[in-house]
């Protein structure tokens, strides 16, 4: 079995089709999308954030606003939130300058299939974990998932 690193350590399988949702899921065509996964090398040390690199750098000729909007993206852990207001979401102020966003801007959270769009807010709190995204219940059930999963976080770019 193929198997990629993660960057908290964890081992999942290497998944072309993985690459292509979400490549789609960003907004790129589908022969592109499969042309950049037929790039990536796999061998037996590989971690994601190699690939992420390499989709990255094989984005940008494509489509530079596309690879930048990939490379900001962030897979975290949702956190249920306190205030429970729709649309809005918390994290943290190093995991907001990660995902390239300010207070109040919109973001994109997906799971790969669905996407919601949410409201940004910086959390300045010991309490609060780097890597944990704090929405609410509805909001994530918008998602078919729950607490405990991860999501996928970017930056929302206006359909033009």
């Amino acid at each position: 079995m193929k198997n990629v690193t993660c960057g908290d350590g964890r081992k999942e399988r290497f998944s072309r089709r993985k690459i292509v949702v979400s490549l789609e899921t960003l907004g790129l065509d589908r022969r592109s999308a499969l042309r950049i996964s037929r790039s990536i090398v796999y061998h037996k040390d590989i971690t994601t954030e190699e690939i992420k690199f390499k989709i990255g750098y094989l984005l940008k000729r494509i489509d530079k606003k596309l690879a930048k909007r990939f490379l900001s993206s962030r897979d975290l852990s949702p956190r249920e939130s306190e205030s429970g207001i729709w649309g809005k979401c918390l994290l943290t102020e190093k995991d907001m300058k990660r995902i390239d966003v300010k207070a109040g801007q919109e973001i994109e959270a997906t799971d790969g299939k669905k996407n919601v769009t949410l409201r940004a807010y910086a959390i300045n709190d010991p309490y609060y974990k780097f890597g944990s995204v704090y929405i609410s219940e509805h909001d994530l059930g918008l998602l078919d998932i729950g607490f405990g999963s991860r999501i996928l976080l970017r930056k929302r770019i206006a359909a033009t």
